[in-house]
């Protein structure tokens, strides 16, 4: 009897036990790869983006976007020495522009007239040219220095495959010889008025050489000197300005 009132009173108290325990049950933890989980959904977070800073680029991603006052700003705004430095560019269309500016600046000749003849050996025909043209307009007070370089530039028409179709003329040849032609029409004015040279023999042979080089457009200018000079029977370059002329046609 006693034996089966302590029985008893073990499965009562183990009974009670269970039922406190499922009472207080904690929920299992789940899993990222759980069939029973559920999603928490979490809204995507938007980053402004300062369209002065970044730019989108084709692949999707950003890439800088330079200041604005550093993608305008033109060759004319740039030191000498910086130009000089960039003349190692091997695109023509970068090269010719940087050209024709370093020959608006004779005041820094000494500086430049170098670099023009290094280029007068470039493998591209118009880049040769160009050289040569701008040095008579960095120094137009010496034609007789440039005079028979331009015209060997000239003759020279070769280029190398490499650099593509031969170009024999472009804006900023045109723009360079037009820089050269005030200071020539000077020069042949001063020797017309008797004005020689300190030393070695009169100019005015050599400019007309380089005029006859250069289109009517770019040498308009010097066409009433040229003029004079032809009209003086007794003149040296009498014959040479003619041929300026016509090849103008202006020689009426």
């Amino acid at each position: 009897m006693r034996l089966l009132a302590c029985c008893l009173a073990a499965a009562l108290a183990v009974a009670g036990c269970n039922k406190n325990q499922s009472s207080h049950s904690v929920a299992p933890a789940t899993s990222d790869t759980g069939s029973n989980v559920d999603t928490l959904t979490i809204p995507p977070r938007t980053l402004a983006t300062p369209s002065s800073t970044v730019a989108s680029t084709s692949q999707g991603g950003t890439t800088a976007v330079r200041p604005e006052e550093n993608s305008a700003k033109s060759l004319a705004d740039r030191p000498t020495d910086e130009l000089l430095a960039n003349l190692e560019k091997p695109d023509q269309k970068e090269l010719l522009p940087l050209i024709a500016e370093l020959a608006s600046r004779p005041k820094d000749k000494e500086k430049v007239l170098p670099a023009m003849m290094k280029l007068q050996v470039d493998g591209r025909y118009i880049v040769r040219v160009a050289a040569a043209t701008a040095r008579v307009a960095l120094d137009p007070d010496h034609p007789g220095k440039y005079a028979t370089t331009l015209e060997s530039a000239l003759r020279f028409r070769h280029q190398a495959p490499a650099y593509g179709a031969l170009v024999e003329d472009a804006p900023e040849l045109r723009k360079i010889q037009k820089l050269a032609v005030p200071g020539l029409v000077k020069l042949i004015e001063r020797e017309l008025g008797g004005s020689k040279p300190k030393e070695g023999p009169p100019e005015t042979p050599a400019a007309l050489q380089v005029l006859r080089n250069f289109p009517l457009d770019a040498g308009k200018p010097a066409v009433a000197v040229v003029a004079k000079v032809a009209l003086q029977p007794t003149h040296a370059s009498r014959v040479l300005a003619e041929e300026v002329l016509k090849k103008w046609g202006a020689a009426d």
